[in-house]
Formats: C-alpha cells, sequence, structure tokens
C-alpha cells in the first residue's frame, strides 16, 4: 500500500472519530457578563423571580435580574435591612416591574430617606407577596446587594478584538449622581459609539502611563436628580454597570488598569479588581476562525532542492453595518523549491469580504453568510483572475465544542460565584475539543488579462489567455484537540463548470497549455502541538495533497515549520 493511501485512510479515521465524538457533544454557548458573584438561588415557582443577579443603579433604587420573564410582581411588603451593621436601617420599598424587559424588577425608595446605599455595605431585601392578593401563597423573594465599587475585566464581546468589557455591580455615571447607560442598547441599534479617552494604565504596581485609547461612550438618562421611579421603568436597562475600552491592538504584554474615565452613581471613583488585567486573550481554534495566520515550514532531501512555504492570512473586521462584518480577505499559500513535487498551492487572493452569523433552527446551530471580492493570482503575479464570490458555512447541532469554548463556558460558571474570574486565568488545554462544520459557494468572474509565461530556466515561454470562471465550491472542515496537540483537516473540492486555462511546466523545463475542468480537490491536514499557555505559538506539521487555482498544480507535500495565529 502506497504512502498516500496510508495518510488518506488515516485521515478518513479521523474524520470519523471527530463525526462520533461530536455526536455527544454539548451545544455552543455565550458566556454572559451580567453575573455578579451572588449565589444562585433554588428556583422559584412560575412567573415569580428566578433571581440572578442585582445592580445598583440609584442610591435609592436596584435592578434586580431574573433569568425568566417575570408575570408575579411582589405586591406586599419590601423591606431593606442592613447586613453589615443589623439593626441599624430598616427601610420599606417599592417593587415595580421594568416596562421594557419583563425579566427586571427595580426595587425602589424614597431618595430623601436616610437609608441610601452606600459603597461597602452588605444589604438584604425581602420581598413578600399581599396576602389577600392573587399571589398569596407564593414564597418571599430574598434578593442580597452588595455595592462594591470594583470593576471587573473580561476580553469583551468579540475575543478577537482588542475591546475590553469592564462590569461592575455599581452603574456608571458622568456626574457621579445620575445613572449613565451605554449607546449600544438595543433599542439604538445595538452599535458601540466610541469616543477618544485618555487611560491610565500601570504596567507594573509601581509604574503608571496614560495612553489615548477609544472609550465607550455612555449617556446621562435623565437631568433630574433625583430620577422619579417611572423614568427608571421606562428605561432599557439592558447594559446598567458596563462600558468597554478599544486599544489599537493588543498588548503586548498585560497591562494593569489603574483608574476609569466614569464616576460611578454612589459618587465614587470605582476601583479595579486586583487581578484585573488587559490581556490577549486565547488564540483561535484554527486557522479558519483566525483573523491573523502566520506559518513558515521547511523540508529537505537528498538530492532535492530544500523547498520552504509560507501561508499567511490576513482578514481583521474593520467596521459592521447591518451587522454585517467588513474587512480585507487577504490569504497567501506561496513556497519555492521542491520536494518530489509541488510544496505550495502558489495561490495569492487579495480582497474584501462582508460575513454575519445567523443563529440556526432545527439540526443548524448556526450559520456564517459571506459576500466578498478577489484578485486571484500567484507568487509571481502571473494571473489576473477577478472574482466575486459566496459562501454559507454551517455548523451542526452538537458538533462545535472546541477548548475555547469550553473555557468561556467556564469562566461564565466561575463569574456567579466569583466576579474577579478573569478569562485569560482559564487554559483551554484543560480540555478536549472538537469541530465539525462545512460550506457551500460559489466562485465567479474571469482572467481579465492576456499573459506571458516564461520558464524559470531554458527561456521557454507560452501564452495564458483570458477566460470565464463559474466554480461551485464545497469545504468541510474538521478539528480535534487534546491538551496542546490539535488536527486540523480541511478539504476544499471546486467543480469548475467553464475551461479554465493554465501554464504547465514539464520537468525538462518546457511550457504548454492545459485545459482544466470538472472536480478539483485539495486536501490540508494540520497537526499543530501549542508552545504558549494561549495557544498563539505552535509547532505544525501539515500534509498536502491535489489541487488549487489559480495555477492548479498538484500539490503533495509534508512540511514542518512554525505557526502563528491572532
Amino acid at each position: 500500500m502506497s504512502k498516500i493511501h496510508i495518510v488518506s485512510i488515516a485521515k478518513q479515521i479521523v474524520f470519523f472519530a471527530v463525526a462520533i465524538i461530536a455526536l455527544n457533544g454539548n451545544d455552543k454557548a455565550c458566556a454572559t457578563l451580567m453575573n455578579t458573584g451572588f449565589q444562585d438561588q433554588p428556583a422559584q415557582p412560575s412567573g415569580t423571580c428566578n433571581f440572578q443577579t442585582a445592580i445598583v443603579i440609584e442610591p435609592y433604587a436596584v435592578a434586580v435580574y431574573c433569568d425568566n420573564a417575570v408575570t408575579a410582581v411582589p405586591d406586599g411588603s419590601g423591606i431593606m435591612e442592613s447586613v453589615s451593621t443589623p439593626g441599624t436601617l430598616s427601610q420599606s420599598v417599592q417593587v415595580a416591574a421594568s416596562h421594557t424587559n419583563n425579566t427586571v424588577l427595580i426595587l425602589y425608595w424614597s431618595p430623601a430617606s436616610a437609608a441610601l446605599l452606600k459603597s461597602g455595605g452588605s444589604y438584604k431585601f425581602t420581598l413578600t407577596y399581599d396576602p389577600n392578593g392573587p399571589y398569596h401563597n407564593l414564597p418571599t423573594l430574598v434578593v442580597p446587594v452588595a455595592p462594591t465599587e470594583t470593576i471587573s475585566v473580561s476580553s469583551g464581546f468579540d475575543p478577537t478584538k482588542p475591546v475590553f468589557e469592564f462590569t461592575s455591580n455599581v452603574a456608571f455615571s458622568i456626574d457621579g449622581r445620575t445613572l449613565a447607560l451605554p449607546t449600544r442598547l438595543p433599542s439604538k441599534g445595538g452599535v458601540v459609539v466610541w469616543r477618544s479617552c485618555d487611560f491610565h494604565f500601570a504596567s507594573s504596581l509601581i509604574q503608571q502611563s496614560s495612553y489615548s485609547v477609544q472609550c465607550e461612550v455612555l449617556d446621562a438618562v435623565s437631568k433630574s436628580d433625583p430620577v422619579p421611579l417611572s423614568a427608571l421603568q421606562a428605561l432599557d436597562l439592558t447594559f446598567p454597570g458596563v462600558f468597554s475600552l478599544k486599544l489599537p491592538s493588543f498588548p503586548g504584554i498585560p497591562l494593569i488598569p489603574a483608574s476609569p474615565p466614569y464616576h460611578d452613581v454612589l459618587g465614587g471613583i470605582p476601583k479595579f479588581d486586583p487581578k484585573a488585567r488587559l490581556a490577549r486573550p486565547s488564540a483561535p481554534a484554527s486557522q479558519d476562525v483566525a483573523h491573523e495566520y502566520l506559518s513558515a515550514n521547511y523540508s529537505g532531501g537528498v538530492g532535492s532542492t530544500p523547498a520552504w512555504i509560507v501561508v499567511g492570512k490576513y482578514a481583521p473586521s474593520l467596521t459592521i453595518s447591518h451587522q454585517f462584518s467588513i474587512g480585507p480577505q487577504i490569504t497567501a499559500n506561496i513556497g519555492n523549491g521542491t520536494i518530489q513535487g509541488q510544496t505550495a498551492t502558489d495561490a495569492v487572493d487579495l480582497g474584501g469580504t462582508s460575513s454575519r452569523i445567523f443563529n440556526g433552527r432545527g439540526f443548524l446551530d448556526a450559520y456564517k453568510l459571506s459576500f466578498g471580492a478577489t484578485y486571484e493570482t500567484d507568487r509571481h503575479f502571473d494571473r489576473d483572475n477577478l472574482l466575486g464570490t459566496f459562501d454559507a458555512q454551517l455548523y451542526l447541532k452538537h458538533l462545535y465544542s472546541t477548548q475555547q469554548l469550553h473555557a468561556q463556558q467556564l469562566w461564565a460558571k466561575l463569574l456567579k460565584t466569583d466576579k474577579t474570574a478573569q478569562l485569560s486565568d482559564i487554559s483551554p488545554y484543560r480540555f478536549f475539543g472538537y469541530e465539525f462544520d462545512i460550506h457551500g459557494g460559489l466562485e465567479g468572474g474571469g482572467a481579465v488579462a492576456t499573459r506571458v509565461i516564461k520558464a524559470p530556466k531554458g527561456g521557454a515561454e507560452a501564452i495564458l489567455p483570458t477566460f470565464s470562471i463559474f466554480r461551485i465550491v464545497t469545504q468541510a472542515h474538521g478539528l480535534l484537540q487534546v491538551n496542546r496537540i490539535s488536527l486540523d483537516e480541511l478539504g476544499v473540492g471546486r467543480y469548475v463548470t467553464t475551461t479554465e486555462k493554465t501554464i504547465v511546466q514539464t520537468p525538462s523545463n518546457t511550457l504548454y497549455l492545459k485545459n482544466v475542468t470538472n472536480w478539483r480537490a485539495l486536501s490540508t491536514l494540520t497537526g499543530t502541538f501549542a508552545l504558549d499557555t494561549q495557544g498563539n505559538l505552535g509547532l505544525t506539521v501539515t500534509y498536502t495533497d491535489g489541487f488549487s487555482p489559480p495555477t492548479y498544480k498538484r500539490v503533495n507535500s509534508v512540511q514542518a515549520g512554525l505557526s502563528i495565529k491572532y
């Protein structure tokens, strides 16, 4: 049996193993930042508040968040008591439902009373139902509130971007009195609005520096002080106690935040948790989802020219429009020298893409639609193919369970009991991970210029004419992760519906024109051993077999080297 057949069988075994293991996986989940450290209470009867967390929105008002829709609002006696100094405080409170979010209750009492919340205190709210009302048989709801004025830091709503989110169980304020909310509220389109600001960091505990960065804009919700209960009920309280910071790039070393640009509603300047760091998050699971990727490989053999290959990708998201992420899409797979055949696909794609992820139904967990335009060429820029592209990437139920997802799920769980927990503190290598997704797409356009192709030796020349292009593209991507080791397989099949043309070089350095039609496939199997704790740097071994545009030269090589991904 040939080496090629053995490798092919091994790759099929890996795919079947990924699929079988995936059938027992968990659904993809997203970590939430709304938990602030209180223990969960036992589940309440249907319609009553199943308490999740509480956030101070004024010294005389608290927003209580439930993980269910509340139809039975406590209508009996509401009492606030001090836990830290028992017997010194007892204040009656009103309980009202939010008009904009049926999972939020608002606790409110007289702003003129002496029972205003203070930082560092510990309070207990006992909420009951009217014994003569329709909910008289429902149990008492106890809500703990501990305003700490301590800010925790996470890697924000997109771990691939240098955006960091700050959260506190005391809402932020511009003037130190009135509640201020971020402008990314769902009622305002959900888009973050940024402003330039000076932010203080400490690279160590004794050295501080100020950097010009982008801070999320907060808007004061009312010009009146105090704010009436009816005004608080009318607010969108999706993101109190939250604002974000955007850096030009991820820091080379972890930065310690020193002081925030905002006050809080208790009149103080909140302090950062001592563990808070602005650091680069864990690396993406694979090249397929990385925004930046570089792999340099090398191989040699007796009697052969040493061969090298560089695989690169640069695809940052520069802006968002109508929930579509827009940015450049630059990829390259180039090399030099040969070891028993072609070592690289010799493809360079320069273009841009717009993509959006949608929630799925039925057997689909989610799907991603991408539209783009690409200039397709080789490393000598001998090809001039202009293409429009479309791709639909399907994430199937129970088939997405990467190490990075497990780390985010554990972080979300820890936040319920430890609000100082950081995502960067959780190593993804504690978990076993896997993923399988499929693509379907189209590539259409044409070669727009006639080229004269020259052989590197002997002076032979051949003319490459223009031609039209229309391809049906299918892809299957599988990932298996065990500790620091990962196996990543990408199989791409292109059905060339029109007759494309390429120049083929023979071993004697003569050139001839070849027509390309029907199926052309490329398989890339990459094994990686992560060298750092975040998985950005790794040792790789890559086996490539097949054909890829624009040259359609046969690639059949095994290479080893280093990879970097972000």
